[in-house]
């Protein structure tokens, strides 16, 4: 007769594969995702009520103040270099302003993939992946080095502010990492401290403030308060186009500095809606997907996830096709396409389940049925498995007296 340790063996693969089936053993997975900018694209700078600088300092893109008061809202501009144009008070800095808080609310959206828990985390001496990471505050006192390719991107969610400490803080990229696609949110204020460098987009919901030169490649926003500089370099990152694509609108509240280096990236208006045509199964946790081609435009970033509307996962394409790998084992998986020109997305295509619409190969489990076959299917073997333990255990018992 076999013994319990026998049988548990035997039936451990059968309960292994209902609670694996039944989502019990998987982890959530997020995306962290750039979001759309909107008319903030073409800025280095953004306030809510005003820019102050002292000292030389070097800003590539456009400076907006919104709302600000009656202009002039910024001083000490007379020894900035500026690559962009001034807007102050006006209907483009508000346009501005407003697509700034639609980007904070995207950030804000986005899961953790690590959180911190509440408490100040220091990222000097790190080695992080693409993903979104949490914490009450962040800190930075030496290197951070984000481990990714250009199209990777990397969210820094704080609950209150983040802060850079002595000239060795700064951060470095391994794998080709671009600045573009790092984000800090900041429901506070955003200091860098002397000397220190930082990468990426601030968007801070108070205030934003340089010290002595301090470097930031990517751009300083803030929402309600001011942002104040001292002798600082305000470049733009890896997605610059030259100066020369900025607006060259001017009005009585905008000034124009020299222009020194790139400006950054100004979206286009992407009208090409990709239509998916083709998706197969390649493997119980891979399928292919297909569409275009399209005629000018080669970019794309592909969403994907468990349910229409749950993009938990997104990669970017050059090309027409792509295989999606390292999924959940033959579960369904919803798609859809927009293209992209790196500075802005387009509309999506609309959302398919690979393996339910014409001439696509099932792929998994169609979500058409709302009833829980899998799950109810699953449990009762996993309650069959220990009925049938616990009868031959009693038996086992009753053999023995």
């Amino acid at each position: 007769m076999k013994t319990p340790g026998k049988m548990w063996f035997a039936l451990l693969p059968v309960v292994i594969w209902a609670m694996t089936h039944m989502g019990w053993l998987a982890a959530p997975v997020y995306a962290a995702s750039s979001p759309s900018l909107g008319s903030a694209v073409s800025y280095s700078v953004i306030a809510g009520s005003a820019v102050t600088n002292t000292g030389t300092t070097t800003i590539s893109g456009d400076v907006g103040i919104s709302p600000g008061t009656t202009p002039p809202n910024y001083t000490g501009f007379g020894s900035v270099t500026l690559g962009g144009t001034i807007h102050d008070a006006d209907t483009q800095a508000d346009s501005a302003q407003t697509d700034r808080g639609t980007a904070y609310s995207a950030l804000a959206a986005q899961g953790c993939d690590t959180d911190y828990g509440a408490v100040i985390t220091d990222l000097a001496g790190k080695n992080l992946v693409p993903g979104v990471y949490c914490s009450d505050a962040f800190l930075l006192t030496g290197t951070l080095t984000l481990n990714g390719g250009p199209t990777d991107v990397w969210i820094f969610k704080a609950a209150s502010s983040l802060t850079t400490t002595g000239s060795t803080a700064n951060v470095v990229f391994s794998g080709g990492g671009n600045a573009c696609n790092v984000w800090w949110y900041v429901p506070s204020t955003a200091s860098l401290d002397a000397g220190s460098s930082l990468v990426g987009t601030i968007i801070a919901d108070t205030s934003v403030t340089l010290a002595t030169g301090a470097s930031l490649d990517g751009r300083a926003f803030a929402h309600t308060a001011e942002v104040t500089l001292d002798g600082n370099s305000i470049t733009g990152s890896t997605c610059n186009i030259p100066a020369s694509a900025s607006s060259p609108e001017s009005d009585s509240n905008q000034s124009s500095g020299s222009v020194e280096g790139d400006s950054v990236c100004t979206a286009t208006d992407i009208k090409t809606v990709p239509i998916i045509i083709d998706t197969k199964r390649l493997s119980p946790t891979s399928v292919s997907v297909n569409w275009g081609p399209y005629e000018g435009i080669d970019t794309f970033v592909v969403e994907y996830g468990l349910a229409d509307g749950k993009w938990d996962y997104n990669t970017k394409v050059t090309g027409f096709s792509t295989n999606l790998n390292d999924l959940p084992a033959n579960q369904p998986i919803w798609i859809h396409v927009a293209a992209t020109d790196n500075c802005a997305i387009g509309q999506y295509s609309a959302a398919v389940v690979a393996g339910n619409s014409p001439g696509m190969p099932d792929t998994g489990f169609a979500p058409k049925s709302t009833f829980p076959w899998l799950p109810i299917l699953s449990l009762g073997l996993v309650v069959s498995a220990l009925f049938f333990l616990t009868h031959q255990i009693k038996r086992l018992v009753t053999f023995k007296r």
